[in-house]
């Protein structure tokens, strides 16, 4: 069993905000590929496919999106239907975390040296 964290992006110039999708990937599945991004989604896309197409929840949810189901509307789903049928493919999401913040980041990215190095 792997345990990863794929983290989501919202691309905008106005706001910064991410997804952080935790899962557990059988042996099996990670032999596959589907510890790397493409492939999860892959998989998560034809998951939730199957889930809109059916079940009742799953169609509430694809049109209470106005048919952008995105990270956002599926991290204010149950995950145990989903869970039923992503395990068909060795997969299951444990949690999604979606951290937002209004603005950027003014400065302050990843790569900011954090040492004053001039008072070295």
């Amino acid at each position: 069993m792997t345990k990863t964290t794929f983290i989501v992006p919202r691309d905008s110039n106005e706001e910064v905000t991410y997804a952080a999708v935790h899962v557990e990937i059988s042996d099996a599945a990670a032999d596959k590929g589907l510890s790397s991004v493409m492939p999860f989604l892959a998989a998560l896309k034809a998951a939730l496919t199957q889930w809109v197409q059916t079940t009742d929840g799953g169609k509430e949810a694809w049109e209470e999106s106005n048919e952008d189901f995105n990270i956002g509307d599926l991290s204010n789903q149950s995950l145990e239907p989903i869970n039923e049928i992503l395990a068909k493919q060795g997969v299951r999401i444990t949690d999604i975390e979606v951290h937002s913040m209004d603005g950027t980041s003014e400065g302050w990215s990843y790569d900011t040296v954090l040492v004053n190095a001039s008072e070295l």
